[in-house]
């Protein structure tokens, strides 16, 4: 995974001047202005172990509570953090949260072999589980005598949840992600199913930069990043089989000129934006999706006052956002994670108005 400075600066440039409905809303205005400065001090070859880099999107492991505040507060505060007295101290606690750390590594991999072990063991003899810590995570787990970023695992068990209710990701050949945090679950997407050869992977900056950039350690070609969409006046996919991974920036989505992308998949973004940002995804998702497409979303249970100060979209406002066109209902979640989260599955109805 290499660093792309180029492009880096030609998004937030390109971001600044863009509508507000397609920037950051107020949940992730702080979170993206410390990513941004760590992005640039440090790059991203190991973001996922970096917590002023990944905290937020990635799979990040805080283990030292100082570490968001050294870089804010400059060299001499990182002397003092670091001077013997403090030292001492610190380190005593440290040693104490990596015990804890390394210890509930031990319980999860437990949990997570017994109910997700048979899940694994049928991927794995099929030759799909992608690999799965390129980043530097040390968010791991053991299942069946193999390690793998929790992340995976994670979004394993919520394609498994919905593909549970009949939604056929075998027969799909298309799907856009919205909020793709790093890349994951599309890496994942792809690696299980094939079929599928037509991605719009869209996210805010710099998080589209860093999944850009992932999803190309991978896909090397197929991924057409921001540089090359531009100056598009129409974005569609070739007419083929070809594989392409549309990595786009929220103002690109009135230029999007495809109707026929099967399903949506949105894990949790949706309940970190206002509801007027979700509206209008909304709005453009409707527009490019075919008849019968699906919905797949994961939303954080909120209620108005959750958040105070910073409006976020409830489960409901999201729901209705994409109402009449989608029908929703609300799913099982996966045993064990998103606890606290609802798992909506949605069918466009035939006939509805686009």
């Amino acid at each position: 995974m290499k660093d792309n400075p180029e492009l880096l600066d030609l998004i937030i440039a390109d971001e600044a001047r863009a509508d507000a409905l397609y920037r950051p809303g107020p949940y992730w205005r702080f979170y993206r202005a410390r990513v941004l400065a760590a992005i640039r001090q440090y790059g991203i070859t190991d973001f996922r172990n970096r917590v002023s880099i990944g905290k937020g999107f990635a799979d990040t492991v805080l283990l030292d509570p100082l570490d968001l505040a050294r870089s804010p507060l400059g060299r001499w505060a990182q002397r003092l953090l670091n001077a013997p007295p403090l030292a001492h101290l610190t380190n005593l606690y440290l040693k104490l949260i990596r015990l804890h750390w390394k210890q509930t590594l031990a319980y999860r991999s437990a949990a997570f072999e017994q109910c997700f072990g048979n899940m694994i063991a049928d991927l794995e003899a099929r030759a799909v589980m992608p690999e799965t810590t390129m980043g530097g995570t040390r968010d791991l787990v053991t299942i069946n005598g193999s390690s793998y970023a929790t992340p995976y695992i994670i979004a394993a068990a919520r394609i498994f949840a919905f593909a549970s209710r009949g939604v056929g990701f075998g027969s799909c050949k298309s799907f856009v992600e919205i909020g793709g945090g790093f890349g994951a679950a599309t890496h994942l997407l792809l690696s299980l199913y094939p079929n599928i050869r037509k991605v719009i992977y869209l996210d805010i900056a710099p998080m589209i930069y860093i999944g850009t950039e992932y999803l190309r350690h991978f896909y090397g070609s197929a991924v057409i990043d921001y540089q090359a969409t531009k100056e598009r006046e129409e974005l569609r996919f070739r007419a083929d089989d070809s594989l392409e991974i549309l990595c786009l920036c929220p103002w690109q989505l009135p230029r999007i000129r495809e109707s026929n992308v099967d399903f949506l998949y949105n894990a949790a973004s949706f309940s970190e934006m206002t509801p007027a940002i979700v509206e209008n995804y909304a709005h453009h998702a409707k527009r490019i999706m075919k008849p019968n497409a699906s919905l797949l979303m994961i939303l954080n249970k909120l209620n108005e006052d959750d958040r105070p100060g910073i409006q976020v979209a409830t489960p409901e406002k999201v729901v209705a956002a994409f109402a009449p066109e989608f029908q929703c209902e609300a799913i099982p979640r996966a045993p064990l994670v998103d606890i606290g989260n609802i798992y909506v599955s949605g069918r466009r109805i035939p006939g509805e108005h686009r």
